[in-house]
Formats: C-alpha cells, sequence, structure tokens
C-alpha cells in the first residue's frame, strides 16, 4: 500500500494542489488505480463500494455496543486509524463524542457529529467533515467542514469552511470561508479566495508566494503583510460612495459609512518596499 501512496503522491500530488478548481474523488481514483495498475500489475481492483468500518469501529471502542444506538455517547472513545484506500467513516448524527482520528489511507472520508473531535490526516486526499465543538484539525486534505466553536486547523485544503466561533487557521487553500467570530488566520504558500465573516478577524497573508482574494463580510480585518497583487473586497453594497481610505499613523485604514466593516493594514506606510494591492468596493477598485 505505501508502493500506491509513494506512486500517487509523486506524480499526482503536485499537479492536484496546482489545479484552480477542485478536483473529484473519482478523478484521484482514476488516476491511482492507472497507474498503479502500470507499476503494480499483480494488485487486484479497489473494491465497487468504499469500505465504511464505523459499525466495526464503534463496537471496538465500546467494548462491544454499537455506540450509534445511544442518542448521546458523551464520552471520548478509542484512537480510531483509517489506513486502507477510500475508506469512510461515518459518525451517526445523534453521537456527541470526543474523537481521536489518524487518517492515513488515500481519499479517506471522515464524517463526525459534535465534539471535541482531533483529526490527524497523514494520508492523501482525505474529506473531514465534523459537527459543532472545539475541532483540532491537521494535516494536508481536500476539503473539510467544520460547524460552530472554536476549531483549530493546520496544514492545507482544497476547500475549507467553518462555522462561527474564534478559529485559528494556518495553512494554504484554495478556497477558506470562515463564519462570525474572533477569527485569526495565517496564509502560507497559496491563497485563492479567502471570505471572512463578522467580527474581529486577524489576517496574516506574509507566508503567501503570490496574492490572493480576501472577502470581507463585516467586522473589522487586520490584514498583516498584503503582497502587490492581492485583492481586498469589501462585502455587499459597497461602493466608491460609502468607503473612504485613509492613514492613520502608519497603518491604513478603509471603512464603510454604512456599515462597520473595516480594513485596517498595520504599518503599511513604514514598510519599504510599500506593497501596493488593490482595494474592490463593488465596481470600483483603488490601488493602495
Amino acid at each position: 500500500m505505501n508502493n500506491i501512496s509513494n506512486i500517487a503522491g509523486s506524480r499526482y500530488a503536485g499537479q492536484f494542489a496546482r489545479a484552480s478548481m477542485p478536483v473529484s474523488d473519482d478523478m484521484l481514483l482514476a488516476a491511482l488505480h492507472g497507474q498503479a495498475a502500470q507499476a503494480l500489475p499483480e494488485l487486484q481492483p479497489y473494491p465497487a463500494m468504499p469500505q465504511d468500518r464505523s459499525a466495526r469501529h464503534r463496537r471496538a471502542a465500546s467494548g462491544g455496543a454499537d455506540a450509534s444506538a445511544g442518542s448521546d455517547a458523551g464520552a471520548a472513545s478509542a484512537a480510531i486509524v483509517l489506513t486502507e484506500p477510500a475508506e469512510r467513516y461515518t459518525e451517526a448524527p445523534n453521537v456527541h463524542a470526543d474523537n481521536d482520528f489518524q487518517v492515513k489511507g488515500m481519499l479517506n472520508r471522515v464524517a463526525l457529529g459534535n465534539g471535541a473531535n482531533t483529526v490527524t490526516v497523514t494520508g492523501k486526499f482525505a474529506n473531514v467533515t465534523a459537527g459543532d465543538g472545539n475541532n483540532r484539525i491537521d494535516g494536508a486534505m481536500k476539503n473539510v467542514t467544520l460547524g460552530h466553536g472554536d476549531n483549530h486547523f493546520t496544514g492545507d485544503a482544497q476547500v475549507m469552511q467553518v462555522g462561527n466561533g474564534d478559529n485559528r487557521i494556518s495553512g494554504g487553500f484554495t478556497m477558506l470561508s470562515v463564519g462570525k467570530g474572533n477569527n485569526e488566520i495565517t496564509v502560507k504558500e497559496r491563497l485563492g479566495t479567502l471570505t471572512l465573516g463578522g467580527g474581529n478577524n486577524m489576517v496574516d497573508t506574509g507566508g503567501l508566494k503570490r496574492g490572493g482574494h480576501v472577502k470581507l463580510n463585516g467586522g473589522v480585518t487586520t490584514l498583516k503583510a498584503p503582497l502587490d497583487d492581492l485583492t481586498v473586497e469589501f462585502g455587499a453594497g459597497a461602493t466608491k460612495d460609502n468607503v473612504t481610505i485613509g492613514r492613520m499613523g502608519n497603518d491604513l485604514v478603509a471603512s464603510r459609512t454604512d456599515t462597520n466593516e473595516k480594513l485596517i493594514v498595520p504599518g503599511l506606510f513604514s514598510t519599504f518596499p510599500r506593497p501596493t494591492f488593490t482595494l474592490r468596493a463593488g465596481s470600483s477598485r483603488f490601488h493602495v
């Protein structure tokens, strides 16, 4: 199985990571299967349906009883490890548990209910979904969807959606969307589009190799280390008539006159060389 991971990782991982649009699991499976068949002809084809060992995992964690039968598990389960290609774990919707997962296979899918979930991904192209709670997710994966709570994420994702709460997120993303709250986001390597919720957002783009697109949606956003080709867009209803751009000390301050939406770029005017990025308000563009 390590041969498959190495083959897929070396030939396809970089290609799909650079894709501008999300890549389907079918495409990844087809690429993986085709290459593996050439390199290792003795391998058997993948089964028609991915394995879902959720019930067996639950029985093992609960000493033989299927936890999906309870209305609220409420207790931490033993660490669960997914290793097989396309293996899945699906939590029953009425289960509340503090789950600990290690995802090591290719194209694994993990769907969890509410709770303090910890998921560590070392495999490739995983899809992780977790409900409300203080979720901690680490690793490089394909898609991540987290509910409301104090979510922590470190790694890389093609598409990531996070609910309301005090989110701490660090990594590279094709598309990242966060809800309302006191969000701290550190973007590294790459960024397609970042959509922010209301609240107090701290965004550090200093780790980017090239610019991306940041969409404001109410609240106050503090932006550190913008790049020349970064675009920041005010939320719906913004026009050149209700956006003001000014300087306070060495900080850039751009704000809406009709809402509390504001952008602060600390130390911009004391930076040398000073980056010139783009602000958008509706159809109007400002180069600052």
